[in-house]
């Protein structure tokens, strides 16, 4: 971007910032125009007996009295960087989680962050399975255990049985010595579908475009013998505007 085009940016950045603090009658009387920008990824891990999946939810909104939306995506895909930081107005983070077996399903929610202001939210990595539980790696990069409801730091004599975090991988693995497979997933429309079968039970992922839209939506369906195919769970990969109440919703509703 040319000297000039970086000041009128700036310029304009900080025009908006004044318009939205602004008391004029002229302005309050323009509708508000309210953006999201979801992204959603995750790790799908299973063997014979189990599948979980850890799906990270990032949403970010934003709202104007004019059409700002487009001078943010700008600034986070074609500046980039630094320069391209774009603080939301408002932010949630928050790790789903989803256990099956045969015997039904459970869903866990763990809060990430309140308020994401740049890419360092605290977030969890590396999603290992060791000694039938599920490791990964954690806030102060130390060793963290899935406990079946939440994550907690591991013991002293785990992180010395465990080698600390050196047998933690970001790999995605197939059948490993002990039955486990690992693969990680995006709500992207150009990532590929895939199933999962555990025992009797198969889970199938799949990712579908939204019409004349880059966004795209990963279902996950259940299937057991003799049933009819069950949905549980639907995340969204998403950007654009949306209704005051669709913002209302995301962001202070739940």
């Amino acid at each position: 971007m040319s000297r000039k085009g970086a000041k009128s940016a700036k310029e304009c950045r900080q025009r908006e910032l004044q318009l939205r603090g602004s008391s004029s009658p002229y302005l309050s009387r323009r509708a508000l125009t309210y953006a999201i920008n979801e992204g959603t990824g995750g790790f799908a891990i299973w063997n014979g007996n189990e599948a979980y999946f850890f799906v990270h939810v990032d949403r970010r909104g934003d709202w104007s009295r004019y059409l700002w939306f487009p001078w943010i995506l700008f600034k986070e895909y074609i500046i980039g960087g630094f320069a391209g930081a774009v603080i939301p107005d408002d932010g949630r983070a928050f790790l789903v989680v989803i256990h099956v077996t045969a015997g039904g399903i459970e869903r866990h929610s763990v809060k990430v962050a309140d308020f994401i202001t740049d890419n360092s939210s605290p977030i969890f990595e590396k999603y290992t399975p060791l000694e039938g539980h599920i490791y990964v790696l954690g806030p102060g990069l130390l060793l963290w255990r899935w406990t079946g409801d939440h994550f907690e730091k591991a013991t002293q004599e785990e992180q010395k049985r465990l080698d600390g975090i050196h047998r933690l991988t970001d790999q995605d693995f197939y059948n490993d010595a002990n039955g486990w497979s690992r693969r990680v997933f995006y709500a992207d429309p150009a990532e590929a579908n895939f199933t999962m079968n555990v025992g009797e039970i198969r889970l199938l992922v799949n990712h579908q475009r939204t019409k004349d839209t880059k966004n795209g939506t990963l279902t996950i369906d259940l299937q057991r013998p003799g049933k009819a195919s069950e949905r549980i769970a639907v995340f969204e990969n998403r950007q654009g505007n949306v209704s005051k109440a669709e913002y209302q919703h995301a962001f202070h509703d739940q």
